[in-house]
């Protein structure tokens, strides 16, 4: 029974690191969303900025 608590820890370890992972990469999203926001808004005049968003959505 032992064995089985010293295999649960690294098993749960990948888990916790994938978590992380995500967590950052949404934190990142999220900055960008922000980014966006703020390039939209001062690249409103300017039609190229908007394709140039399109192109990258799509």
């Amino acid at each position: 029974m032992g064995s089985v608590q010293e295999k649960s820890p690294p098993s749960f370890l990948p888990d916790f690191h994938w978590l992380m992972m995500v967590a950052k990469v949404h934190q990142e999203s999220e900055e960008l969303k922000e980014a966006a926001l703020l390039d939209g808004e001062n690249g409103e005049p300017e039609p190229n900025g908007q394709k140039k968003n399109k192109k990258a959505s799509n």
